[in-house]
């Protein structure tokens, strides 16, 4: 054979194996174009999925059970009249109990917090009653929204809820009283210190804080781990929160105690809190405490109840509490 020939066999050999290659290569590109996109498409599916799956337990975390309020037995309690009023700015129907046992100028307004109602220690909230109306406090005890005997709604962990507050205190303002106190629990501590905040010291000139939240973000991831024990950490934990601020039209951040107590400055505060509280840590409290001291000397102490958690400081240590905040009332309006 020629070499002519020989060159041209292996040119032809050559042009087939490249050609080949050539082929090989675009089916495996084809097949890592495929792969991409199946990998996006399943990325995809992926966060429609946890994003739908987040925004129920989101929208189920707003909407907590409803806690019935249960009558009172009027031959044990002070005398009291059953009141309603709107709640500030969206005008929702509140409705409480008004205990107007003595003529007085003074009042203390309890605000409940996140699934609870007017009467947040149960009938044992008689006893906190009764401790006010012998320093001559009277007392409204009232349904937030979306509790008790309220108009329905969302709970927003305080952000809506000092709309609610604000519809008390100018019920209060309307009867004729002139002191007024806010005691609040938990998430209804944060509302009441946002309400605070939007009040005059003519209007509410102290602030009794039972195991307020520091970080309301926090608190709602825990309250879909409380209620989902079987979900994933990730994402749900964390996007449930934030699609949260959708249903609340507005940033959970926004109800954290301390930027808001700054706020309320520099008027006096009682802040209880529990060292076993499993949801605000003892250094998070006692940051909080000492930027309040630093900024206004003097106008905020702080109880630690030994072996109480979240909310239950009433309950571990229940005469010491009755007298703080008593003694607190009488010093701040004496």
């Amino acid at each position: 054979m020629s070499r002519g020939g020989h060159d041209k066999k292996y040119g032809n050999v050559n042009a087939s194996a490249s050609a080949n290659a050539n082929q090989g290569a675009s089916i495996t590109l084809r097949w890592k174009r495929y792969a991409f996109l199946l990998a996006l498409l399943a990325l995809f599916v992926y966060f429609v999925v946890t994003g739908a799956m987040s925004m129920y337990y989101a929208g189920a975390i707003i909407r907590p059970p409803l806690t019935p309020v249960s009558p009172i037995d009027r031959n044990i309690a002070h005398p009291y009249t059953s009141v309603s009023f709107r709640s500030r700015a969206d005008g929702l129907l509140l409705n409480g109990w008004h205990f107007n046992a003595k003529k007085t100028g003074s009042a203390l307004i309890i605000v409940h917090g996140f699934g609870g109602n007017r009467f947040p220690f149960g009938e044992q909230t008689l006893d906190l009653v009764e401790a006010a109306i012998e320093i001559d406090f009277n007392v409204l005890a009232f349904d937030l929204r979306n509790s008790g005997a309220a108009e329905r709604g969302i709970s927003t962990f305080g952000l809506h809820e000092q709309n609610d507050v604000l519809g008390a205190i100018d019920f209060m303002k309307n009867a004729g009283y002139k002191n007024l106190a806010l005691l609040g629990i938990s998430t209804g501590a944060n509302a009441a210190i946002i309400a605070g905040a939007k009040t005059q010291t003519e209007d509410v000139g102290a602030l009794i804080l039972d195991s307020p939240i520091i970080d309301i973000q926090s608190f709602i991831m825990r309250l879909v781990r409380e209620k989902n024990p079987d979900l994933p950490e990730f994402p749900f934990n964390y996007m449930a929160p934030l699609l949260a601020g959708l249903y609340l039209n507005s940033d959970a951040h926004a109800a954290d105690a301390p930027a808001n107590l700054e706020k309320f400055m520099p008027r006096s505060v009682l802040l209880i809190h529990g060292n076993n509280d499993e949801i605000v840590s003892m250094a998070d409290n006692t940051a909080m405490y000492d930027d309040y001291m630093s900024r206004a000397v003097g106008r905020i102490s702080v109880w630690n109840v030994p072996g109480a958690g979240h909310g239950e400081c009433f309950y571990i240590a229940k005469e010491e509490y009755l007298d703080r905040v008593t003694t607190f009332l009488r010093r701040v309006f004496s």
